[in-house]
């Protein structure tokens, strides 16, 4: 009967209860255990214990309800076995033990807080000395005055920089943590004042060292790999860089020529860069190349006269800027007739005439025709402005057979469509035709 199995549905629930008390209040006391390892985790730590009492409340409800249910059962006799009976008032003594356990966090949170500020106190006045000693270095940086010895100076400055970059980190953790600590904060502007003195520094020496590592890698590497864009965004920035050390250096005359002596190189090199720029455009063709060796007076050929800029320099292509820059363009702007068409026929070939069953005349209808419509309208106004282009002489017969398919295919939708708007044949023969007609309009859409 229902009261004989009441026992039994009772003794379920408050066995879950029991075990889903326990698991809660289990993760409430691992958390509670944990041992902070900084001044942020016992500010985590506080906070959470601030939340426990409320996580309490909600476990306490279950807890009560847990306990009556036990309580039914004592009423029938009910006999808990070991495990029940542990569970049961392992989940009644939970609230006491997390409240020992929240005394015993607290306490260790407070001496743990004692020992970082100690030692938060230490490594500020450690802090100090390191920041005495850089103050030094820096004041007497300008006499690194030697371009012969950049090898050993550029990874000098690129450490001293990272060092840098670190005291203003520390320093901000260090007045985070202060405040944490309930602490005035320390005034670090020094810090940033010795990281705005060390610039000039970093710009001459680092900028210096960049442009001798790059100018040799460029005049030696393939020219297929050479990347103008790149290039000149590098250039610019140094040259800009060693224009403000430049400036900021102008007590230190030593220092100040190297910067205007590398700025010097860099002005020297700018001239190569339009004829790179137009000597990697992706659009050159073997006849380019020809045109441009006829125009010049001698063989210009990727991978054989021009294998690399030093060949750029020998051959004295700079001078011959004028030449090549205009066969140059050119090609880049039948390149870009050809790069339209290659994007309009790959655009073409995912898409597909989807057709289907009208009614059950036996006749097919066009599905979805607006976006193919509007592809086509599109494709056909790109291709007549190409046709007016004085570079499509090279794509001339590939552009027009591509103007001759897209009308056609216009063509064929617009009587296709005309077609599905008539009324629909109701003989079987006309239905026979309909679909034989509108199968052989989808074939000649898909050739």
């Amino acid at each position: 009967s229902s009261i004989e199995k009441l026992p039994c549905l009772t003794w379920t629930q408050a066995s879950e209860l029991s075990k889903n008390i326990g698991s809660k209040f289990t993760d409430i006391h691992k958390k509670l255990l944990l041992h902070p390892e900084s001044v942020e985790q016992i500010v985590e730590m506080e906070e959470y214990i601030k939340e426990v009492p409320k996580k309490t409340a909600e476990i306490h409800l279950v807890l009560v309800d847990m306990l009556s249910q036990f309580d039914v059962l004592e009423n029938f006799s009910f006999q808990l076995s070991d495990e029940q009976f542990s569970d049961k008032w392992s989940a009644y003594a939970w609230p006491k033990t997390l409240e020992q356990t929240i005394g015993d966090a607290s306490q260790k949170m407070e001496e743990k807080r004692d020992a970082f500020k100690n030692e938060q106190i230490a490594e500020q006045e450690a802090f100090v000395d390191k920041l005495d000693q850089m103050e030094a270095i820096i004041e007497t940086y300008h006499q690194h005055n030697s371009l012969s010895n950049i090898d050993t100076i550029a990874p000098d400055v690129r450490a001293k920089a990272q060092t840098l970059k670190e005291f203003t980190e520390l320093a901000k953790v260090f007045n985070q943590r202060e405040v944490l600590f309930g602490l005035e904060p320390t005034n670090y502007e020094r810090v940033h004042r010795m990281v705005k003195q060390f610039e000039p520094y970093t710009q001459l020496w680092i900028s210096t060292d960049d442009w001798r590592s790059w100018k040799q890698a460029w005049l030696v590497d393939d020219f297929t790999s050479l990347q103008p864009e790149t290039m000149d965004q590098e250039i610019q920035e140094t040259w800009r860089n060693l224009l403000k050390a430049s400036k900021a250096l102008a007590d230190y005359p030593d220092c100040q020529q190297i910067a205007d002596e590398i700025r010097a190189d860099i002005d020297d090199f700018k001239p190569l860069m339009p004829v790179i720029a137009s000597l990697r455009n992706p659009g050159l063709k073997e006849r380019h190349w020809e045109q441009m060796s006829s125009e010049l007076g001698f063989e210009l050929k990727l991978g054989k006269t021009l294998r690399n800029l030093q060949d750029v320099i020998s051959l004295q292509l700079q001078h011959q800027q004028d030449k090549i820059v205009k066969i140059c363009e050119t090609a880049a702007k039948e390149y870009s007739i050809e790069s339209a068409l290659n994007k309009m026929q790959t655009e073409w070939e995912p898409v597909e005439f989807e057709i289907m069953a009208y009614r059950e005349t036996g006749s097919f209808v066009l599905k979805g025709s607006d976006d193919i419509q509007q592809m086509l309208d599109d494709n056909i106004v790109m291709a007549q402005a190409m046709s007016f282009s004085p570079f499509k002489k090279p794509h001339a017969e590939r552009l027009e057979a591509w103007a001759q398919k897209l009308n056609m295919m216009s063509e064929i939708l617009e009587q296709w469509l005309n077609c599905q708007r008539s009324p629909p044949p109701s003989t079987s023969t006309s239905s026979t035709s309909s679909s034989s007609f509108s199968s052989s309009i989808f074939l000649s859409c898909r050739r």
